[in-house]
């Protein structure tokens, strides 16, 4: 019988760390944080460069200034940013608008989507070779925050929250519709089916 109030008590501890852990918000983790728009300034920005308005000299040297924070070698306006021992997220600033596009490793959409809220409509794109769909895109987009992301979507036309965000884009001028943007309505939604 002690046995079995040990094992229940172990089995309930580890209950317990599982749902903490799990029970952390993503903008707390470093490696989503640092991909993340600062929320004191406006219009947006990512740390303290607000694309568009920002001059390129200032902008470099902010990029330069971050912890953690190395050029890299043969690219111009090149970086690669390590929040954390175990991600490197690549950084690039357009020297004639100032946008700052991140490419961030190991960071699901899904993270990103929590910490920022819900999108105001996407896009989906395709990568066509030799007259065959290579794969499929979606581009999400944040009116408010001059911000789109970047996920490949399934051949079925999903789209998961465990989907790796391929970039994010800081972007210049506030984003527009097109004729074919939709509204965003969540993940359980068949986007192909969506688009006719």
């Amino acid at each position: 019988m002690r046995g079995l109030v040990w094992a229940v008590m172990i089995f309930c501890a580890c209950v317990l760390v599982i749902i903490q852990i799990r029970g952390k918000a993503p903008e707390s983790l470093p490696y989503v944080r640092a991909v993340l728009p600062d929320t004191d300034c406006e219009p947006i920005c990512w740390n303290g460069i607000q694309p568009g308005i920002t001059d390129y000299k200032s902008a470099r040297t902010t990029i330069a200034a971050l912890p953690n924070t190395l050029p890299v070698e043969d690219a111009l306006d090149t970086w690669g940013l390590s929040p954390d021992d175990h991600h490197w997220h690549m950084l690039t600033l357009n020297n004639k608008t100032t946008e700052v596009m991140l490419l961030p490793e190991n960071v699901r959409l899904g993270e990103v989507l929590l910490s920022l809220g819900s999108p105001d409509f996407y896009t989906l794109r395709y990568v066509i070779e030799a007259r065959e769909v290579q794969y499929r895109l979606i581009e999400i987009f944040y009116v408010d925050k001059q911000l789109r992301l970047t996920a490949n979507i399934t051949d079925r036309g999903r789209l998961s929250p465990q989907a790796p965000l391929l970039s994010l884009r800081y972007m210049p001028e506030v984003p527009t519709r097109s004729f074919d943007s939709r509204d965003w309505h969540g993940f359980a939604q068949n986007l192909l089916a969506m688009r006719s």
